[in-house]
């Protein structure tokens, strides 16, 4: 078994425990980014994919997130819940991590870290075009600007190629630092959880998404139970419009050389 097929065997082992939870509390979420893609291209992971992202309405989120701190931040089977709402982290979504499984996550500086699956709130989102536009391109610029903030300046210089933008980063890295990665991420999601999810005529992912894409009419949103590995998951309805606004020509494998990972490997099989 090669070393991200062992990440994948974990990654699904998790996501059954944490199905068992959503499903037992009527949580609904959808797969998404390319979770969903792997469902609906591969029946399972992308071959080189080594993480599992999911979402879930914004009203839905915040009952989970009660869930987790009700429970002492636990999340069913040996998970537990990490996220700026709960305290106990500076990201501005939610992580459900496996604290028994240790990774070095190469994309953070060889950081070791705990293996995870992303649960990002689905929003509302304004029902003016332009207004989505605007809406979306703030987020993106409060979440660019954590992201150097969040990294360390031996990250940012190894992923970064020219000088000058180095210089930048730096200055933006000092910049948030000193006005908080939690206060920021807090204003993240101030800013993505502005529209009411039950009155907004359009939804979809705001945080580390692939921009106003990603909207739906609500009144599209519908589930679809899709073949992932040795389970059933849930995910968009109309997968084909989800995925061609969000991948293009979905079903073409991307050239060797753009098939990116998060770099994570386990510590001990």
């Amino acid at each position: 078994m090669s070393e991200i097929e062992k990440v994948q065997a974990k990654l699904l082992d998790m996501m059954h425990r944490l199905v068992v939870v959503l499903d037992e509390h009527r949580i609904p979420y959808y797969v998404c980014a390319g979770t969903q893609l792997g469902a609906v291209r591969h029946k399972g992971f992308i071959p080189w994919d080594d993480d599992i992202d999911i979402m879930i309405p914004r009203p839905d989120y915040e009952r989970l997130i009660q869930l987790a701190r009700a429970n002492d931040l636990k999340l069913g089977e040996g998970l537990e819940a990490r996220s700026i709402e709960l305290g106990n982290a500076r990201i501005p979504f939610l992580k459900v991590i496996d604290p028994q499984v240790e990774i070095v996550d190469l994309g953070q500086v060889d950081r070791i870290n705990k293996l995870w699956i992303d649960v990002f709130p689905m929003e509302g989102l304004p029902s003016d075009a332009d207004e989505r536009v605007k809406f979306y391109r703030k987020a993106r610029r409060i979440q660019k600007s954590f992201l150097i903030g969040y990294n360390s300046l031996a990250q940012l210089i190894k992923i970064t190629k020219r000088k000058r933008q180095i210089l930048a980063k730096w200055a933006i890295h000092v910049g948030v630092r000193a006005y908080g990665l939690k206060r920021l991420a807090r204003k993240l999601v101030k800013h993505c959880s502005r529209y009411d999810f039950e009155q907004a005529e359009y939804v979809g992912l705001v945080m580390w998404s692939y921009g106003e894409k990603e909207a739906m009419l609500k009144a599209d949103l519908w589930t679809r139970q899709y073949e992932f590995c040795d389970m059933k998951v849930k995910g968009v309805g109309d997968y084909d419009r989800y995925l061609k606004n969000s991948f293009g020509e979905y079903m073409i494998l991307p050239p060797v050389d753009q098939r990116k990972t998060h770099g994570v490997k386990l510590v001990c099989d």
